[in-house]
């Protein structure tokens, strides 16, 4: 099977019609992952502003899962007020997505939990 596939992979491609493109790498920090349950259980409890805020910061996340964006840098990218950034913060923070650790100077640090 894989050398059939990859067979075809070599006629579609050589033929100069096609081109089969490769599969994304996670290492290369072109991308980043939400666990469907996100999707499913959350979205009724935290809506779209809260769906969003947590896909900018599971962009961000470094290997721990932890980042520092600001609400207001946030809120500039997202095109939205600093307000929806930080309801929506509380949100994801009360139905237990993220855990805030709150600093003596900003921005404060986001660590993504496990869903």
């Amino acid at each position: 099977m894989v050398n059939t596939l990859h067979s075809l992979k070599e006629i579609l491609e050589g033929s100069g019609k096609y081109h089969l493109p490769e599969h994304r790498q996670r290492r290369n920090g072109s991308w980043f992952w939400v666990d469907k349950a996100i999707i499913k259980r959350y979205v009724p409890k935290v809506g779209m502003a809260g769906i969003t805020i947590y896909c900018y910061l599971a962009c961000h996340a470094n290997g721990d899962e932890v980042c520092f964006p600001s609400q207001k840098g946030m809120a500039r990218v997202l095109g939205c007020s600093r307000t929806t950034v930080h309801s929506a913060i509380r949100a994801l923070e009360k139905h237990g997505l993220i855990r805030v650790d709150r600093q003596n100077y900003y921005p404060q640090q986001y660590c993504l939990l496990q869903v």
